[in-house]
């Protein structure tokens, strides 16, 4: 075995540090559904497996950095190579199985979020594709070779498609399908009778993916470097690669956690400020979108996704809090549905 390199180590600090992390977020959206009395779904399901699958994951950087995976190969014995090369192969495809899941939990959300028929299917659509398009790259990424001992051992008689080119298509495809995603809820908040700073902070929330999209598309550039210079094992595109992985995750969990949000501004008094700020400002509001509430002075009538023709209540100073932060969405999946 060798001695782990600084690289090594940073990718290493970084996976155990998203795992910490992402645990956190996840405990947190499992603790909101938990106070809230709402029914675990398949989307917690999904997000919980994405996240255990960055355990045997941040293990194999480890492995990795303590069989070559920073040196040169004249630096180290071939039997240590090629023991880094086996574990390169069982991440990158536990790598997109764990990408693939937490988008996916995303996706599944909208579907107890929204009721509109198109928004329905596009969110149908998208699931579909996103499943299909992991089962692919899961499968490509593990039968890259044929025999699958030929990956690590070019010595062994067989074939290899270009691992460039998968590579790559895996980092366009996860780009895109991160926009689809992100644009999925646009049309429904753009239609809001809000003010253009609830729509903004609405928009803004729902658009924290745009981060991962950021991390993916810095990531093409060190894939081709990685490739271009023999070591598709890079540390630093693994370093990349996890925190992407950790980064979807957590937005994943997000949109959940708002009413344990809500809660701690509660107890920390801060809520109280702000309505009082905004008694004014909210007012009696009626419109296609929200109802005059209960009492017709700013509680907002929505149809429950979880149970259609079912009334929610959200009061319109409540709203009015979440948006000010720009934290997560006036209307939690938990709750409610946009028309």
């Amino acid at each position: 075995m060798t001695e782990l390199r600084p690289i090594a180590v940073q990718t290493i600090a970084a996976g155990i540090a998203g795992c910490v992390c992402s645990f956190t977020v996840l405990m947190l959206k499992f603790l909101s559904r938990y106070r809230s009395k709402s029914a675990f779904g398949l989307d917690d399901v999904l997000v919980a497996v994405a996240w255990t699958i960055t355990i045997p994951l941040t293990v194999s950087f480890y492995i990795q950095g303590k069989n070559g995976m920073a040196y040169s190969m004249n630096e180290i014995p071939l039997d240590v190579y090629l023991t880094g090369r086996q574990w390169f192969w069982a991440s990158s495809w536990m790598y997109y199985l764990a990408l693939g899941l937490s988008k996916l939990s995303v996706t599944v959300q909208f579907l107890r979020i929204f009721i509109t028929p198109k928004t329905l299917l596009v969110s149908k659509c998208t699931i579909a594709f996103v499943v299909s398009w992991t089962i692919i790259s899961v499968c490509v990424g593990a039968f890259e070779c044929v025999p699958v001992a030929r990956y690590w051992d070019k010595t062994i008689a067989g074939k290899c498609i270009n691992g460039a080119d998968t590579f790559l298509a895996n980092a366009c495809m996860n780009i895109l399908t991160d926009f689809v995603i992100i644009g999925i809820p646009v049309p429904s908040l753009l239609k809001l009778q809000v003010g253009p700073a609830k729509k903004m902070g609405l928009l803004f929330a729902f658009s924290l993916g745009l981060v991962v999209c950021a991390i993916s598309v810095a990531r093409i550039p060190m894939v081709t470097l990685a490739f271009a210079a023999g070591k598709p094992g890079n540390l630093s595109l693994m370093l990349w690669s996890t925190v992407e992985l950790h980064v979807s995750i957590a937005c994943a969990c997000l949109p959940s956690i708002r009413p344990l949000f809500v809660s701690f501004l509660r107890f920390a008094g801060i809520d109280s400020y702000l309505k009082s700020s905004t008694k004014s400002a909210s007012g009696p509001r009626k419109s296609q979108y929200y109802g005059g509430g209960r009492n017709g002075t700013g509680g907002s009538a929505v149809v429950s996704a979880a149970g259609r023709g079912k009334v929610e209540y959200i009061g319109w100073s409540e709203a009015m809090l979440s948006s000010s932060f720009l934290i997560v969405p006036i209307i939690s999946p938990d709750v409610a549905a946009w028309p």
